[in-house]
This record gives C-alpha cells, sequence and structure tokens, in this order.
C-alpha cells in the first residue's frame, strides 16, 4: 500500500514539474470523467444514442456539476446537471414523466432531457425549451445536433 501511494505522488510530482499542470487538475478531470461515465450509463440505459451531444451539453450548463444552482437572467434558480429550472423540472419531468422529485439527480436529469427529446423534439431542445444557445455553441464548436 505504501508503495502505491509513493508511486501516485511521484506521478502527480511529474506531472506538475514536467507537463505544466496542476495535481488539482487531474484530479478535476478525473471526477469530470466519472461524471461524463454517468451520463453515458444512464443514456445506455434509455438507448439514447448521442451521449456525446449530452455530455457536451451538461459541461456548457453547470461544468459537470450536478449540485450547481445558479441564478439566471430571467432571475429564477436553475438547478444540477442540465440547469433544469424547478417549474419546467416539474411541468415536465415529474409530472409529465413521473420523474422523481431530486432535481439535483444526475440519473433524473439525464432522464428527463431524453424523455423530452424523444417527446418533444430536436426543435424544443435547440429553440425556446431553454439549451438554445448551449445547442448553438455545441453544433458550432463541435459539428454536433441534439
Amino acid at each position: 500500500m505504501k508503495f502505491l501511494k509513493t508511486l501516485i505522488v511521484s506521478v502527480l510530482v511529474f506531472l506538475v514539474l514536467y507537463q505544466g499542470a496542476t495535481a488539482i487538475d487531474y484530479m478535476i478531470s478525473g471526477k469530470q470523467l466519472a461524471i461524463e461515465n454517468q451520463i453515458a450509463q444512464v443514456a445506455a440505459k434509455y438507448k439514447f444514442k448521442n451521449v456525446n451531444f449530452l455530455i457536451k451539453l451538461a459541461d456548457i450548463e453547470s461544468g459537470l456539476d450536478p449540485n450547481i444552482k445558479v441564478l439566471d437572467t430571467n432571475n429564477r434558480y436553475s438547478y444540477g446537471l442540465l440547469n433544469f429550472q424547478m417549474e419546467t423540472y416539474t411541468s415536465l419531468c415529474v409530472d409529465r414523466y413521473g420523474i422523481d422529485t431530486d432535481i439535483y439527480s444526475l440519473e433524473n436529469q439525464v432522464e428527463c432531457y431524453i424523455k423530452i427529446h424523444q417527446d418533444l423534439g430536436e426543435n424544443f431542445i435547440t429553440g425556446t425549451g431553454g439549451w438554445y444557445n448551449s445547442s448553438i455553441k455545441i453544433n458550432r464548436v463541435w459539428g454536433l445536433t441534439p
């Protein structure tokens, strides 16, 4: 066990000294990778194929932080990985699709996005559905559509 700890510390020191990165950068990217993997697992559960778009959307909306709370320009809070506002989450995710009320749940938010995509279509996501600006950026930078 001591050898493993020494090896990990040595690798991190190497990265800091020779690669210009900090240990924190690598810890953060590891956490982000774990979130991306969770998104992919939920998408696979619902047979949703456009995982890359969904991961980019989550990155833009929340920085891949499922616990985020942000005050939007409309003076309302958005919550979680995909930045749902409470009214939207309640009316669509909970009331329309029967998803659990936990707005911070990564699985709930991804499931709701997938159901919105399947039910209301791409135009809802890229139009007035709340992800308009993010969708434009994802398409412009990475060439991906919902």
